[in-house]
Parts: C-alpha cells; structure tokens; sequence
C-alpha cells in the first residue's frame, strides 16, 4: 500500500465517520482471510483518509481467492442487510454519494441474511441491464 485516499463530502447530512466505521469493521475480518480493507487514517463528518490499496493485475486465479475473502468478511460480521457496525449509534453512513440506511433491527427488513438483501437492493435491481452476450 503506497500513500492515501482522501474523500470529502460536504453535503450538510454528510457523515463519513459511519463509513469509517464499517471499514474498521470490515477490516477485522482480515485476519481471518477476509478481503484486504483500507485502513482509516482519520475521519470526521466531511473528511474521510484511507490508505490507498495499490492496483492489481485481475486474473482468473486472483478472482477466486477475492471471492473466497468476500465469503469471509460477509460471514464474519454483519447479521442482516444493512445492520450497523458494533458501537455505531448514526442514522446512516455514507458509501459513495448515496446514505446507506441503517438498520437498527433484523424485523425491520424481510430477508434475514446480508447475502439476501444485498441481493435483492443491488444485484436483483442490475440484473436486467447486464449484458449477458458474452
């Protein structure tokens, strides 16, 4: 890893330090084979540094052993789609320009596992689009 990434958002309902919170979160997993997560450096509000993870060459080998880490950060943690990470007490954190809500309770959602809401909020919604020619 070679120097840092730094995200900013001043949007006034911004708050990054949730995002900063779940990378934390994530990253515990790591030691357990989960994916490689960026580190924070600092957070707040409207600032968010990382470490900035280098680049890779993709190849079919390196896709299946990021795969095998996904499986494992997924199953290390979160317990239903959108719970929050532990001590997080926000309305919401922030991936990319969209408020992630927060699910305070599993009932609130109807699926019980993360697998299954991540599937039906983002990959059930993509699906149609894809381009399966190939």
């Amino acid at each position: 890893m070679s120097g840092t990434f730094e995200k900013r958002d001043n949007n006034p309902r911004a708050d990054l330090t949730g995002e900063a919170a779940v990378l934390r979160w994530l990253g515990e997993a790591e030691a357990d084979g989960g994916l490689v997560c960026s580190r924070v450096v600092r957070a707040d509000a409207h600032l968010l540094l990382e470490e900035r993870i280098d680049e890779g060459t993709p190849t079919r080998e390196k896709a299946r052993l990021a795969g095998a880490a996904l499986a494992r950060t997924h199953s290390a943690g979160a317990l239903w789609y959108g719970c929050p990470p532990p001590g997080w007490d926000g309305a919401g954190y922030v991936i990319g320009r969209s408020l992630t809500a927060v699910v305070a309770r599993p009932a609130c959602v109807p699926w019980r596992h993360r697998g299954m809401g991540c599937c039906v909020r983002h990959v059930a919604r993509d699906a149609p689009r894809a381009d399966h020619s190939q």
